[in-house]
């Protein structure tokens, strides 16, 4: 079909050699003869996919540098790409900590002061260890007869967050539940009540299942949106 409309599909990759017996060796992504090793990751619409293990994975690169600015800062955060939130709580640290230095006034090249240099080396020196994650591509269970969606919303004073997990259960009622997505924010710079912030976290995750829902494929039977926060449910 896509050759039909001019489109011609190239860097096919698969975790099953016969679902790839039948595409040229130009079209692939890793020719036969140079096959994908078990820790070697391909990379899937920007993020890292280990084939072998059908699991996604993350390749960090860390930068050092004598001085740190706002501006070196920002750039080694956005190259975090995590576009479903599966780093959420890695990522919202260093959102965090951005507007903390938006809070100090510090111009773009400016050297940050020690205490604030030392506080994003501390984090910097972990972030490889997220390499070691790894997510699972498959979210069901084989033969799931019962799929629901569970959503789940909290908040700090510094942030607040929403995240959907998949859950799905099977004929001899194994279950299994899969973080699907997740979205994260820095609390405003002025000052809020707790109750507010708690009230943002629900419209967060009444956002975030509006847009993923009519993604999903498979039959829901039944969506829950959860909150410790009785003054949100009330």
């Amino acid at each position: 079909m896509m050759k039909g409309g001019g489109f011609s599909v190239r860097k096919w990759v698969s975790k099953d050699p016969d679902a790839l017996a039948n595409i040229p060796e130009e079209l692939k992504a890793v020719d036969s003869k140079h096959m994908i090793k078990d820790d070697q990751p391909v990379k899937i619409l920007g993020i890292s996919w280990l084939p072998d293990v059908d699991k996604f994975t993350f390749t960090i690169t860390v930068n050092e540098t004598d001085v740190w600015t706002k501006r070196k800062i920002l750039s080694e955060v956005a190259k975090i790409f995590d576009p479903l939130g599966w780093l959420a709580p890695i990522v919202i640290i260093s959102k965090i900590f951005l507007q903390e230095l938006w809070s100090h006034h510090l111009s773009w090249d400016e050297e940050l002061p020690n205490s604030l240099a030392r506080q994003w080396r501390i984090f910097q020196e972990k972030l490889p260890l997220l390499t070691k994650i790894k997510i699972s591509r498959c979210i069901l269970l084989p033969q799931a007869i019962d799929v629901q969606v569970h959503g789940f919303c909290d908040s700090s004073e510094k942030a607040y967050c929403a995240a959907i997990y998949i859950c799905s259960k099977d004929e001899i009622q194994t279950v299994m539940s899969r973080l699907l997505t997740s979205k994260t924010r820095v609390s405003p710079v002025k000052p809020q009540s707790l109750p507010r912030l708690e009230l943002c976290s629900a419209l967060l995750l009444a956002n975030l299942l509006h847009a993923t829902l009519p993604t999903l494929t498979v039959p829901i039977s039944e969506t829950f949106a959860w909150s410790d926060s009785k003054i949100t449910l009330a």
